[in-house]
């Protein structure tokens, strides 16, 4: 009786090990994630052979049920290494019929592939010397497999134990779960244009590497600032991550170099968190209470605790508290919120709507690339970017309220004046009343009040004419500080170029150059300020008055063209003026018209004297300004025979700061201005322009807007 029921239990078993050595995997077109991957190392239907022994290859003798997803530290010898043989069956339906396929590999592992028991192909070296396979560099093999057909794969895997900071598999259980996938042709196409993502990540890095150096530049020059130090250090937190996020830097790196690296970046993460709510708090006056600062703590210990764990859930966690603490802050605050403080609102807005986009669109796979990027892009470099907006409207509210300070000492030192000439006129009707014994005491009183009058004069000139210094200093000390920091950059740049040494004397020459702008820069701010403070001095109201176009436009015109002539004898040009007598006087802001019109001669005289520079001498540099009037339209346009304007730039000539001229010869921002100019005064201003034949730009006026 045992040996039957011993023989039916036999039988039992046997049956359910071919039933489950039968199994095969049937892939469908629906596996796929939004990336386009089936992730196979996670499907039932694998089994395992541990060891180097080619043998594991055919049945499965000897052979455990193990998921590649499902390896652990416990099964690595003694070496740390843990080696073996996987094997599946499998067959597509349908639905993947023509599409093409590769296999990909997650993880810092090795792998010999057979399809079929026949080898397709190697990821990394199993054998000694063990080269792993580094995941950002994607590596696959196409897999061609017909539908309908069942075929067997079999993967020999090597891969060792990290010891450093817990003991795991080399990539972690993220690793694991994209240990062996099946690359669509989206994830390839994907990972073909890596370069793209690759430029994109420098760019990002770029973006936010610039922005950290120009404040710390900043809070080097205004200590004073007590917000500024924790700027620095939240946009220099972001600007190693962005930096360190780069995939094809990590492409080149071993597995321990790779650890260390996201060691460090986890580092950051804790310290990313807390100087955030910190400097929101700061930022908007918002005092922190003590159960806010004991959350705080925690989730600082937490998170750092977590850079041995590695835990997403901790992180998430981590993240969603400072992000409600923040929230938190906001709405706190938000009455009282005004000026710089919005750039940081609008800034925290963008990236936390671009996070939450991210989330719901682009990890569900519906989403274009372009959508992704400016997803990704809105995450990176919103906050980044805010916090620089907000230091450049925090300091000009600084100068506003400078200035109003001034104002409000001039308007005092009018109020005292006008006192002392009251009491001047009382005095000198008192000294008429007198004698002429007291003429002497009289004169002698005059005299005093003469100098007490002079003194409070020169007192207030003092004061006003401290606060002017004050404004021209800054720029001049930005000025001299980049000069003499080009001074440093021109000793490494000829050393470089003794040592023959190309990439880094461009890299100093590309330093000096954006010193120079700077300079530049600044020396225009300061050259800004006084014209300001003569433009000041001249009584201009601002408002519209009747003013003569045509007088306008040919006084501008001469004006423009004997200005060139003095700067450059060489200059030489043919203008004309074709006006309409019927376009009379309208209602305009005359210094304002008169600035565009101006600007619009200039770049017309410009463009065709850097024409003839290059034409021969057939060519005669010409340029006409035409007024016309048509019903209740106004037209001013300023035509030259100049080089013409490119189609690829043709869209960005009114946009602010860009220009075509040479660095030194133009700021970018005339057009712009006068775009605004036109634009306020309810008018149109385009350009038409042929490349190699000139171009013409036309104002348009509604005298229905101009009353």
């Amino acid at each position: 009786m045992r040996l039957v029921l011993l023989i039916v239990l036999l039988f039992v078993v046997n049956v359910r090990v071919s039933v489950a050595q039968d199994h095969v995997v049937e892939l469908n077109h629906n596996m796929f994630t939004g990336d386009q991957l089936i992730l196979l190392g996670t499907y039932e239907g694998w089994w395992f052979k541990s060891g180097s022994d080619s043998s594991g290859i055919s049945a499965h003798r000897g052979c455990t049920k193990l998921k590649p997803s499902e390896l652990s530290p416990e099964m690595a010898d003694e070496s740390g290494k843990i080696e073996g043989w996987f094997t599946i069956r499998l067959k597509l339906d349908s639905s993947l019929e023509s599409i093409p396929l590769g296999l990909g590999f997650g993880g810092w592992v090795a792998v010999d592939a057979y399809f079929d028991k026949e080898h397709v192909g190697s990821i990394g070296s199993t054998r000694p010397p063990f080269q792993e396979v580094n995941p950002y560099r994607r590596d696959f093999l196409p897999l061609e497999v017909a539908p309908g057909i069942v075929h067997e794969l079999t993967f020999h895997v090597v891969n060792f134990i990290s010891t450093f900071p817990v003991k795991s598999i080399r990539g972690g259980e993220y690793a694991l779960k994209y240990y062996i996938h099946i690359d669509g042709p989206l994830y390839q196409e994907r990972i073909s244009s890596g370069r793209f993502w690759d430029y994109l990540e420098a760019f990002w890095a770029s973006v936010n590497g610039t922005t950290f150096f120009i404040l710390l530049a900043v809070a080097l020059f205004n200590r004073k600032e007590t917000n500024l130090p924790l700027i620095v250090v939240y946009t220099g937190i972001f600007f190693l991550a962005t930096l360190l996020n780069i995939p094809r830097f990590h492409s080149a790196l071993t597995f321990d170099q790779h650890n260390i690296l996201e060691l460090f970046v986890l580092l950051l993460f804790p310290f990313n968190l807390i100087v955030g709510v910190i400097l929101t708090a700061r930022i908007f006056k918002f005092k922190l209470t003590v159960a806010i600062k004991s959350i705080l703590i925690i989730v600082f210990i937490i998170t750092l605790a977590n850079v041995h764990l590695r835990l997403d859930l901790i992180q998430t966690v981590a993240a969603l508290t400072t992000f409600a603490l923040g929230v938190y802050i906001l709405v706190r605050s938000w009455s009282s919120l005004h000026g710089a403080q919005w750039a940081v609102v609008v800034g925290l807005m963008i990236s936390t709507l671009g996070f939450i986009l991210y989330g719901v669109v682009v990890t569900r796979g519906s989403a274009s690339l372009w959508l992704e990027v400016w997803l990704i892009t809105a995450i990176f470099i919103a906050t980044p970017l805010s916090l620089a907006f907000y230091v450049a409207i925090r300091f000009t509210e600084i100068v506003r309220d400078v200035r109003r300070h001034a104002d409000e000492v001039v308007r005092m030192s009018a109020e005292k004046e006008k006192i002392l000439a009251s009491q001047n006129e009382v005095l000198e009707q008192q000294v008429q009343e007198r004698t002429i014994e007291l003429t002497k005491s009289i004169d002698t009183l005059k005299s005093t009040q003469a100098q007490l009058i002079q003194s409070e004069k020169m007192a207030s000139l003092g004061e006003l004419t401290a606060g002017i210094a004050h404004e021209i200093q800054n720029p001049l000390n930005f000025v001299n500080n980049f000069s003499e920091l080009n001074n440093e950059l021109i000793d490494d740049l000829k050393k470089e170029l003794t040592s023959n040494n190309r990439q880094s004397a461009e890299e100093i020459a590309d330093s000096i150059r954006q010193n120079q702008e700077k300079i530049n820069q600044h020396g225009k701010r300061a050259e800004a300020i006084v014209k300001n403070m003569l433009q000041h001095s001249q009584k201009r109201t601002g408002q519209k008055e009747l003013t003569d176009i045509n007088g306008l436009c040919e006084e501008y015109l001469r004006l423009a063209y004997h200005g060139l002539r003095a700067k450059d004898k060489s200059f030489n040009a043919r203008f004309e003026i074709r006006a309409d007598q019927s376009v009379g006087k309208i209602n305009v802001v005359p210094e304002d018209m008169g600035r565009v019109i101006l600007n619009l001669i200039n770049n017309a005289f410009y463009a065709v004297n850097e024409r003839s520079k290059k034409s021969s001498n057939n060519y005669e540099p010409t340029v006409t300004l035409t007024t016309k009037k048509s019903g209740e339209r106004i037209f001013i346009s300023v035509k030259d025979n100049g080089a013409g304007i490119p189609d690829a730039i043709k869209d960005k000539i009114f946009q602010p700061f860009f220009t075509t001229k040479p660095p030194g010869q133009g700021t970018g921002l005339g057009l712009s201005l006068s775009y605004d100019i036109i634009k306020s005064h309810g008018g149109v201003l385009r350009v038409e322009t042929v490349e190699g034949e000139g171009s013409e730009f036309i104002l348009r006026l509604d005298t229905a807007d101009l009353q």
